[in-house]
């Protein structure tokens, strides 16, 4: 017999997180919030549209390797929920669902010129896990411009996830809400 897996927020802000319908969506709170097991979850939801192109952005490789950390637990996630029906490339960080020919690929972002390599791209989906560790104009910003697919049939969105922090370019856009 198989035991069942249900893959479902936990929380109520997992749950506005997941329902939310903007452009740019903020997740924040503080070490433990749930924030990247909503990303997980929000992996899977877009990743079962068709073509849906994802990018998930940590500051370092190592962010986005360590025990524990996103891509070992989005791995996880996946094989268990589609099992045979997922292709995941270790050394690329990249899973690809054939069922819906959809990819989600984890990039580091450690060096300013590493946004470089994304400026060609197309996304529909992009992530910033733990979004103050980045420079917001040199690298959130442009990188708004990669939301773009005629493939998808949603929106394009970006999702910041972080801890609060009140001297970032981040508070300057949402300060006033």
């Amino acid at each position: 017999m198989t035991e069942q897996f249900i893959l479902a927020p936990a929380s109520i802000p997992q749950e506005q997180f997941l329902a939310s319908d903007s452009t740019i969506t903020l997740y924040s709170g503080s070490a433990g919030a749930g924030k990247t097991f909503a990303i997980i979850i929000s992996l899977v939801k877009y990743a079962l549209k068709k073509n849906s192109t994802i990018a998930v952005f940590r500051r370092t490789s190592t962010q986005l390797r360590q025990n524990g950390g996103i891509w070992q637990e989005t791995c996880q996630v996946f094989k268990r929920m589609f099992g045979k029906e997922v292709i995941i490339r270790n050394r690329d960080l990249e899973i690809y669902l054939p069922a819906t020919n959809s990819t989600i690929k984890m990039s580091h972002l450690q060096h300013l010129s590493d946004v470089s390599n994304h400026l060609g791209a197309q996304y529909s989906y992009i992530v910033f896990d733990e979004a103050v560790l980045f420079p917001f104009e040199e690298m959130i910003l442009p990188l708004m411009g990669r939301l773009r697919s005629a493939n998808t049939d949603y929106v394009p969105r970006m999702a910041w996830c972080t801890n609060p922090m009140y001297n970032h370019g981040i508070y300057h856009w949402i300060k006033d809400f």
